[in-house]
């Protein structure tokens, strides 16, 4: 079975106290829909760090160094110009044009490495067929977690949460 069950909890501390007991019952596909953004939730939800901030060094120091070679070859290897006598390479008459170009190309891997981590853009969500998801701290066990079964409604409502529905469905 795909999907799920999504419960409701009144406030953020109820559940972060209801990740708290379903990770020692061995829960770990949780996700949790809240209306801000909530430090301790992302903690007890064990969200890893990004990668997209690595991902966009790497591809700054990459076509950093890229632009700077380019600009060596075109102007003192494939076509020397002595222009007032000035060297053919210059590493700091070049560097506005070596900086440009590495803000650019890691602003535009950063834009779209956000889309592809995040799985962006989404029109449809499982969640979505579920009353009130809008609104309220909801906390999302997903189906296919090795500690799934149907206690998990009963678990729940011992937890905390004041309503408890089931959704079909691919979270993914």
């Amino acid at each position: 079975m795909k999907g799920g069950v999504l419960a409701r909890f009144d406030d953020r501390h109820a559940l972060v106290d209801a990740i708290h007991a379903l990770r020692q019952n061995g829960y770990r596909k949780l996700d949790a829909i809240t209306p801000w953004e909530s430090e301790e939730i992302e903690q007890a939800l064990e969200i890893p760090r990004s990668r997209v901030p690595w991902l966009a060094a790497g591809v700054a120091t990459l076509c950093g160094s890229l632009a700077l070679l380019l600009l060596w070859w075109t102007n003192a290897y494939d076509y020397p110009l002595d222009v007032g006598g000035r060297p053919y390479f210059s590493f700091w008459t070049d560097v506005p044009i070596t900086f440009e170009s590495t803000i650019l190309a890691t602003g535009v891997t950063g834009f779209f490495a956000f889309f592809v981590a995040s799985g962006l853009p989404r029109l449809h969500h499982p969640w979505f067929s579920v009353e009130g998801t809008d609104r309220g701290f909801w906390l999302s066990v997903d189906a296919s977690d090795p500690a799934f079964d149907v206690r998990i409604l009963d678990q729940l409502r011992e937890a905390g949460a004041s309503v408890v529905e089931r959704f079909e469905g691919d979270p993914s």
